[in-house]
C-alpha cells in the first residue's frame, strides 16, 4: 500500500492505493474487500505514523524526483496470518544522507 499526505480532514499521513492514473493516494477506509483485521492495522498504523511525526514522501511532488527533505515512508506491506491473526509488517523509507540504522522504532 502507498504512504502519502492526506488532505483536509484526512489527518496527516493516509496508507492506501493510488487513484488511477495518478499519484494521489486515496484512504482505505470502509474498503469491503480487505479483511477487517487488516483495516484495523492499517488504521492503527495511521494513527502511529501522525503522533510520532513520520515524514511522509510525496509521490506528486519534486520528492518523487529524488530531492529528499526529511525521512520519509514511501509504502508499507502488511501480510495477515489468518489462523492466529499476527500480521508482518514491511516499510519502505527513503532516507536523505543516514544510516538506516538509525530509523526509530515504535
Amino acid at each position: 500500500m502507498a504512504v502519502g499526505p492526506g488532505g483536509p480532514g484526512e489527518g496527516r499521513v493516509i496508507i492506501g492505493l493510488f487513484k488511477r492514473g495518478t499519484w494521489k493516494v486515496l484512504p482505505l477506509a470502509g474498503c469491503v474487500v480487505n479483511h477487517p483485521s487488516l483495516m484495523r492495522a492499517v488504521k492503527q498504523l495511521q494513527e502511529v505514523f501522525n503522533s510520532e511525526g513520520v515524514g511522509v514522501f510525496d509521490h506528486d511532488s519534486a520528492t518523487a524526483r529524488g530531492i529528499f527533505e526529511e525521512e520519509s515512508a514511501r509504502y508499507v506491506e502488511l501480510t495477515l496470518e489468518r489462523p492466529s491473526g499476527a500480521f508482518v509488517m514491511s516499510c519502505g523509507m527513503a532516507f536523505k544522507g543516514r544510516k538506516v540504522g538509525n530509523f526509530k522504532r515504535f
